[in-house]
């Protein structure tokens, strides 16, 4: 399973500078098996509970692979986030996108 990540779409419509594709950026997704090197970075592995987006078991995003690939890729629908849930990965993002 996979996060599609669309923060950037208002970008590719108001900006002329950026291409439009039909690629979109992707979080991975595994399942949490209380893997201890998820807890040593937390930013990184993001941890999901089972109740959100129709996931069967509790999930750890895999913010260290986040990749763009094609929609064409992408074959089934599993559910959304809220913003609230997509909160704790924005927020990681972000802090990962400003370290120095």
């Amino acid at each position: 399973m996979i996060i599609a990540l669309n923060t950037l779409k208002f970008l590719s419509d108001d900006c002329p500078l950026i291409p439009q594709t039909n690629d979109r950026n992707v979080v991975p997704m595994t399942t949490d098996r209380g893997q201890e090197w998820a807890d040593i970075n937390p930013n990184l592995y993001v941890r999901v509970s089972a109740s959100i987006a129709n996931l069967k078991s509790p999930s750890i995003a895999l913010l260290d692979q986040v990749r763009a690939i094609d929609i064409s890729r992408i074959v089934a629908y599993r559910g959304s986030l809220t913003l609230q849930e997509y909160e704790a990965i924005a927020e990681s993002l972000q802090k990962i996108m400003e370290h120095k």
